[in-house]
């Protein structure tokens, strides 16, 4: 061999080493350096969804005024629960006018201070608040209407001289059962803006 065929195969050969060192550098510098953090990915215009649901926490948080209120309408929906209760047990008092028109009075009273309470509760909300839970405040409010018709048929069962004992206990627990629901959509709703019930 001559001496420039020694100097094309030793280029040549020099060109290919240098040429395989180079692909294999740049694949290494694409591998993770052991302990180093992996990198973060390119920003693709989708939000975080952790992000995204602590941003609508703080949005349907409750002020300190809601929470106010809601514990003003829990209080009365409790209220009107144990009226159901005493109703449900009146026995033979259930013949006595004056202790009905007491007993129709005081679940009255209840029921109006949970339509109030309630009503003060859901008319404070932000507009945020109102799309965020919108769900919620719905089922919150059908559940209220079975609350005021079961109070209706109560109310018609404790006509004076009317009162049949068995069917306005049955009548009381039907309100019962409806209070009970609607307290259950209460918490619910309030667990939701952060209220802690008691």
């Amino acid at each position: 061999m001559s001496w420039a065929t020694n100097m094309r195969l030793l280029v040549a050969v020099a060109s290919l080493l240098f040429v395989t060192s180079l692909a294999s550098w740049g694949q290494d510098s694409h591998r993770p350096v052991a302990g180093a953090p992996p990198p973060e990915a390119a920003p693709t215009g989708a939000i975080n969804p952790e992000l995204e649901t602590m941003t609508r926490a703080v949005a349907v948080q409750a002020r300190p005024d809601q929470v106010g209120y809601f514990r003003s309408a829990l209080s009365s929906t409790d209220a009107a629960l144990q009226r159901s209760r005493e109703l449900q047990t009146l026995g033979d008092a259930a013949n006595s006018t004056p202790a009905v028109n007491a007993q129709s009075l005081a679940l009255r009273d209840a029921i109006d201070d949970v339509d109030h309470y309630n009503g003060r509760f859901l008319a404070s909300f932000s507009k945020t608040q109102e799309t965020e839970l919108k769900p919620l405040r719905k089922r919150l409010r059908k559940s209220y209407t079975f609350v005021a018709r079961e109070t209706r048929t109560v109310q018609q069962d404790m006509d004076p001289g009317k009162v049949v004992p068995d069917r306005l206990a049955s009548a009381a627990a039907n309100l019962e059962k409806a209070l009970s629901d609607f307290r259950t959509d209460q918490v619910r709703l309030a667990r939701e803006m952060g209220i802690q019930s008691k």
